[in-house]
């Protein structure tokens, strides 16, 4: 035989050698995957319409935040999971479209209408969600925080020592389905009043319906916080917390669920051991250093 034949077999014979082993290795990394990822995401309507999603074609690439006011949570914690599967090596190609509100999202995820919700969601709330996979905490317990809020010009706020207070003899204002505030206020208020829209309640505040809200502290250093046209002062020295933790859920009844959910938790822990996570709550004010020091009203039980 001729040696043109001994070297054709033999660089065939080279060739699928190192295509065996580059298929070993790219099959035993996790980091790997063959095919994009494509997720559909759901988000409230108020987020979709105000980062104007239905106009960005590649989500983790083209979504940014605002540098001139208040940033919602939902976006914040998008582009967090954007940069999750980027850890994790993982190309994703993820649709958003708007759902009306948190429940909603949680079913349709649940039912596998969607795969996932563009924000965290609190563990307590899965209890009765059974086809959805959990993610590890991304908000750890008892991180997070808000502040008592009233007008500025309210009372409570030429208090100079925070101890006088006798939260028992004021009213606050609060929405019946957030179940931590709807708690916390009914332990350290008089009177717990509630409404259905974040505008409603700045505007009960204003006209001196009711004493005192909890409102997530802003990424300023005053703390103010003005939205609708109204703006609200904390009270310095005092805060609540929120004993839960917020995670991530992917459905497992959506295409290729396992697949997102394994890419999604090993960006996350990718994430939090070189301390990624908490700077994006660090900056928008969600987890807020000045306050500390602030003494807790709320006990965990």
């Amino acid at each position: 035989m001729s040696t043109t034949f001994y070297n054709n077999k033999f660089f065939q014979c080279l060739f699928v050698l190192l295509f065996g082993i580059a298929t070993s290795v790219a099959d035993a990394n996790p980091n790997t995957f063959k095919t994009l990822l494509k997720i559909n995401i759901g988000m409230h309507t108020g987020s979709f319409d105000k980062y104007d999603m239905k106009s960005i074609e590649n989500v983790c690439e083209e979504l940014r935040l605002f540098d001139d006011r208040p940033n919602h949570r939902m976006a914040i914690e998008l582009i967090l999971m954007c940069e999750a599967f980027a850890a994790a090596n993982v190309k994703v190609d993820i649709n958003v479209s708007p759902v009306p509100n948190y429940n909603r999202a949680l079913r349709d995820a649940n039912g596998g209408l969607i795969h996932t919700i563009a924000e965290t969601v609190w563990s307590s709330s899965l209890t009765n969600f059974q086809d959805l996979y959990i993610t590890q905490e991304v908000i750890r317990f008892g991180e997070f925080e808000k502040g008592i809020y009233t007008s500025p010009g309210h009372p409570l706020q030429k208090f100079k020592q925070t101890s006088l207070i006798n939260f028992k003899d004021y009213s606050s204002v609060t929405f019946r389905h957030w179940e931590h505030d709807y708690k916390a206020l009914r332990e350290i208020s008089g009177l717990v009043l509630t409404t259905i829209k974040f505008e409603s309640l700045l505007n009960m505040l204003k006209a001196g319906r009711a004493d005192f809200s909890l409102i997530e502290f802003p990424k300023n250093k005053s703390l103010e916080f003005t939205y609708y046209g109204v703006t609200v002062l904390p009270i310095k020295g005092v805060k609540v917390k929120v004993f839960n933790s917020r995670v991530f859920v992917i459905s497992k009844k959506s295409k290729n669920s396992k697949e997102i959910f394994n890419a999604l938790e090993r960006g996350l822990t990718i994430l939090r051991n070189e301390k990624r996570i908490t700077p994006h709550y660090v900056k928008e004010g969600i987890i807020t250093p000045a306050v500390k020091d602030w003494k807790v009203l709320n006990s965990p039980n």
